[in-house]
């Protein structure tokens, strides 16, 4: 009992299941070799008339060796990108979260003790970028955590697009207003009903648009397009903020990765939101790619089946 139970505590500190931990796949595999040893020699042993057919036992142990090695190999990855995980949490947790907690909390301290109307206007101001500060990175870990748990169920339906999209705008009206910055909607197609998950499309574009509001100046605009092209659905989202260098281009979908206009341009962010969004669209059948002008601007495609 106290073995598995030591097992089952590896397991949850890894975040694998029981089975793939390498130690019980060493035991299974071991396991196996004896029985085909002994196999093989009670078979040898007997009298076969063709030695060429103790090739076979020795045929399989070699496949079934290559199977648990490449299965030892996977899971050694997944632990891998598991503390990874939970090494960028804690880093992210106790660098960029303290930032705009410290804040909000001296910004709320001098608000209560200031008089003057146009000091309390900066104080106020102050602590709701921390608070959209805050948003920003706690909504990356709660789609980073919904995706892992969610994304091998994802439910393909057929739903209405536009009304999703013109949500997720009216509900950032009041951070595009703070920004200064105009959300321009244009759809030309009316109604267009594809087939995707409902609740991971949504996360997507909130993402995208997100993205376009935290990396676009003051006095600029963002276009969100919905359209009808080739037999498929695609939604733009159009920026005209700091663009995509050629340098970050490859890595722009990647985990944790930010790219270094970014992280000039706003100091808040995780590196989780994109790679989020290519999982998700590329379990419902999509592609997502973009095009991109280094300080001109960044137009991100979701392409879905209609």
């Amino acid at each position: 009992m106290m073995i598995f139970e030591k097992y089952r505590i590896q397991s949850r500190e890894y975040g694998i299941s029981v089975w793939k931990l390498p130690d019980i796949l060493l035991i299974g595999m071991a396991f196996v070799n004896v029985v085909i040893m002994v196999v093989s020699y009670w078979w040898i042993s007997s009298g076969i008339d063709d030695p060429t057919k103790a090739i076979f036992p020795i045929a399989l142990e070699a496949v079934i060796i290559l199977i648990v090695g490449n299965i030892i190999a996977e899971t050694s990855k997944e632990v891998i990108d598991n503390q990874k995980l939970k090494k960028e949490f804690i880093n992210i947790i106790s660098h960029q979260m303290r930032t705009p907690l410290t804040a909000a909390k001296w910004s709320l301290e001098l608000l209560k003790k200031e008089r003057d109307v146009e000091k309390r206007e900066k104080y106020i101001d102050r602590t709701i970028e921390a608070n959209k500060r805050m948003m920003s990175i706690v909504n990356d870990f709660v789609n980073l955590a919904r995706m892992a748990d969610e994304v091998k169920e994802i439910k393909i339906e057929k739903f209405e697009i536009s009304e999703i999209v013109k949500g997720i705008i009216r509900n950032d009206q009041f951070f595009s207003e703070v920004q200064d910055v105009e959300i321009k909607y244009e759809n030309k197609e009316g109604e267009i009903w594809v087939n995707a998950d409902k609740l991971k499309t949504e996360i997507v574009f909130n993402n995208l648009i997100d993205n376009a509001l935290k990396y676009s100046p003051s006095h600029t605009k963002i276009d969100v397009i919905l359209k009808k092209e080739k037999g498929g659905f695609i939604g733009e989202i159009k920026d005209r903020g700091i663009g995509i260098n050629n340098v970050d281009r490859k890595y722009i979908f990647t985990k944790f990765y930010r790219s270094a206009n970014a992280r000039r341009s706003c100091s808040s962010g995780t590196g989780i939101g994109l790679y989020v969004c290519k999982v998700i669209v590329e379990k419902m059948k999509g592609s997502i790619y973009f095009k991109s002008k280094e300080g001109i601007g960044t137009s991100f495609f979701v392409s879905l089946p209609l």
